[in-house]
């Protein structure tokens, strides 16, 4: 029957819709990743991928993600040194702690907080697939909730420092423009006064 079919999804992709796996679940079907001909002409046997097996679950073998408790100021991170946030999803968000999206002054953020002693996360919140690559795609970053109005208050005053001297550069730019204008001005009155028109 139909309804006895379940849908089963490896372990990564059971995390990217919010569930984990229960503790000690045996694999069910195991799907071979595909192997490029590159790699099957290097390898002895082509149809066996060895380490390239996925196990995959079923809806029964999983629970909902419950997300960790950042302790101590410490962010709980993955191996990559990063936080999964599934297209920017709150709910993968750990416990205690809040996300800072891109914002004016957001690229001075990693500085700011080695100078303040504050942990941090890069949000990782998909992938892009561009040219047969796959690569992470980062956007803003994860903050213990203690820290957050100090490197908010540190941001705004960033940005505003950085207005500020975007502003000067731009005054500066169009001084020299002027100045190049009256320059060629009366280089041309003294060139008509000295050749005539």
């Amino acid at each position: 029957m139909r309804k006895d079919i379940s849908p089963v999804k490896s372990e990564f992709g059971w995390k990217m819709v919010g569930f984990e796996l229960l503790e000690n679940q045996k694999e069910n079907p195991v799907l071979k990743k595909p192997v490029s001909a590159k790699k099957r002409a290097l390898s002895k046997d082509p149809f066996s991928c060895g380490e390239g097996n996925v196990p995959m679950y079923g809806s029964w073998q999983t629970k909902p993600f419950e997300p960790k408790e950042a302790v101590g100021g410490k962010i709980p991170k993955n191996e990559y040194n990063s936080v999964d946030l599934w297209n920017g999803d709150a709910k993968f968000l750990p416990r205690g702690t809040k996300y800072l999206k891109s914002a004016l002054g957001m690229s001075r953020l990693p500085k700011l907080c080695r100078e303040l002693g504050i942990d941090y996360a890069r949000a990782n919140v998909g992938f892009s697939h561009k040219n047969g690559t796959v690569a992470p795609v980062f956007e803003g970053f994860v903050v213990c909730e203690e820290h957050y109005p100090i490197l908010v208050s540190a941001l705004e005053n960033v940005a505003s420092f950085e207005l500020g001297l975007e502003n000067e550069k731009r005054e500066r730019r169009v001084l020299n423009r002027w100045k190049r204008i009256v320059r060629r001005v009366f280089e041309r009155v003294r060139l008509n006064e000295i050749y005539g028109s």
